[in-house]
């Protein structure tokens, strides 16, 4: 079976992608990237930069399958390119709750 972490989560499908671009965008900021993040958490002004980009989208920059794979895996793919990323949304059993995935590499 594959690992993975949980990324992000969203009270509907519809917005996960908003979940996980404003999570891409605060992780890949060089200011995140000098800042070791020691406790996992994200400065406030990154958080207010990570909300504007996620807010100026017209568009969704991620989209969700919409079945899921044998093992209850929706694909994540980048929109604009069709590409699959190495991330899956699933719902949690008897609730709304949408989360985001991310795969870890195999451990060897």
């Amino acid at each position: 079976m594959r690992k993975w972490r949980m990324v992000c989560a969203a009270n509907a499908k519809a917005e996960l992608w908003e979940k996980l671009y404003r999570y891409l965008w605060m992780r890949d900021d060089p200011r995140t990237m000098a800042d070791a993040r020691m406790d996992g958490r994200f400065p406030r002004g990154i958080r207010a930069d990570a909300e504007a980009a996620v807010s100026g989208c017209a568009e969704p920059r991620y989209l969700v399958a919409d079945e899921a794979d044998a093992d209850g895996f929706y694909a994540v793919t980048e929109a604009a390119t069709g590409a699959l990323l190495p991330y899956a949304a699933l719902q949690v059993p008897g609730t709304c709750l949408w989360v985001c995935v991310e795969f870890l590499p195999p451990e060897g």
